[in-house]
């Protein structure tokens, strides 16, 4: 067996990491993600928590979907921090939400804009790692820029397309639309909140800030 890759302390980053279903998950350092030339690197700010997750805890997705060790969170609001060289459009210090689906782009469903009916697709939070993270990794393409001077609080949202994702947003920027936020809670608290989520009934979301 070959002995585990040693990180160097500035490539670590702290997630929220399921081991076992129905078992708190525990936080750990955990290798900071490296981007390709198409992708970015996003520090999350907020993150969404409902009953897809708790879903996920109980072990009702399993694989090939979600396979533990596994990091949670597919509502994920954050600030641009690293853009790779083939990159255009987006620039550090940008903000946005991330369009879950991660899928091939040339399909018939991707390119009639039904990606997420893509026979490749991935998923930030369910095959991928998701946003109970400092950092995320996602294609450029992924990323739904917004207003800086809203609140991350409001910024979790699963949507079927990209283009519903993007009108939602701006509904939001121009004050048609005001999401409903019943807790916040940090980070390093994603345990209680999914105990919250549980027992409470709650017409808004919980979320997860940092």
């Amino acid at each position: 067996m070959k002995p585990p890759r040693k990180v160097a302390q500035g490539n670590l980053m702290k997630a929220m990491v399921l081991k076992e279903y129905n078992r708190f998950m525990d936080m750990m350092e955990v290798e900071k993600p490296s981007i390709g030339e198409n992708d970015i690197l996003i520090r999350v700010k907020a993150c969404g928590i409902c009953h897809t997750d708790l879903k996920i805890f109980r072990g009702e997705i399993p694989p090939p979907i979600v396979i533990l060790p596994h990091t949670p969170g597919h509502e994920v609001a954050g600030e641009v921090v690293e853009i790779g060289d083939k990159v255009t459009g987006i620039q550090k210090g940008d903000v946005g939400i991330l369009y879950i689906y991660i899928a091939c782009r040339n399909c018939e469903w991707c390119l009639s804009g039904h990606e997420n009916l893509c026979p490749s697709l991935k998923r930030v939070g369910f095959e991928l790692p998701g946003g109970y993270a400092q950092y995320v990794r996602v294609p450029a393409y992924a990323f739904c820029p917004f207003d800086r001077n809203n609140e991350w609080e409001i910024k979790g949202a699963r949507l079927s397309t990209k283009v519903e994702l993007l009108q939602v947003i701006r509904l939001v920027e121009q004050g048609k639309i005001k999401p409903v936020i019943s807790r916040t809670f940090p980070f390093e608290k994603a345990n209680e909140a999914l105990e919250a989520l549980k027992t409470e009934e709650t017409i808004g979301r919980l979320v997860l800030t940092f």
